[in-house]
């Protein structure tokens, strides 16, 4: 899927022409230019990440970039997963399900993003959070879709159901 960069979008921006630190700051126009490091183009509400290179864009930090000073912005994702009915005896395989979903099927590494589950399934729905700075979380709502699926079937194999996923980016 084509990820796009749009006017009102968060981002990561290095200042110092990408020498400095990473800092947040929101996209108030982009102009897509003929070459990489134009500095004037075609004004844009949104464009694909792939020409970042050929973008000149204006910040609300008073400050203007080039795209290759930029980086999608993704911030805390709130999990909620919720299984109507549990195996018997089997709190431990559904967890075990539930962190085999979010490490290996949704490819969050242990380092860069921090899942947190909470609850016991049974009286509080399992809640896990995350927080990532890289890419690996998508806002695209077909994600969200498969990445239920893949979390029912991770459930269902250890003899749970009734499987819900909630998403929301804070």
């Amino acid at each position: 899927m084509t990820q796009l960069l749009c006017v009102g979008d968060k981002v990561l921006w290095r200042g110092a022409f990408g020498t400095e630190g990473p800092r947040v700051a929101v996209v108030v126009s982009i102009e897509l230019c003929d070459e990489p490091h134009g500095k004037y183009g075609r004004r844009v509400p949104e464009v694909e990440w792939d020409l970042r290179e050929r973008l000149n864009v204006t910040l609300d930090n008073s400050h203007w970039a080039y795209g290759d000073q930029l980086e999608p912005f993704v911030g805390p994702v709130e999990f909620t997963a919720t299984v109507g009915r549990w195996p018997e005896g089997g709190r431990d395989r559904v967890f075990d399900a539930l962190a085999a979903w979010a490490y290996e099927d949704e490819g969050f590494s242990r380092g860069p993003v921090l899942v947190d589950f909470l609850g016991d399934g049974r009286e509080k729905p399992i809640r896990a959070t995350a927080y990532s700075t890289v890419r690996s979380i998508r806002r695209e709502r077909a994600w969200a879709t498969e990445a239920e699926g893949r979390l029912r079937k991770r459930v269902e194999a250890v003899g749970g159901d009734d499987v819900r996923l909630e998403v929301r980016y804070l």
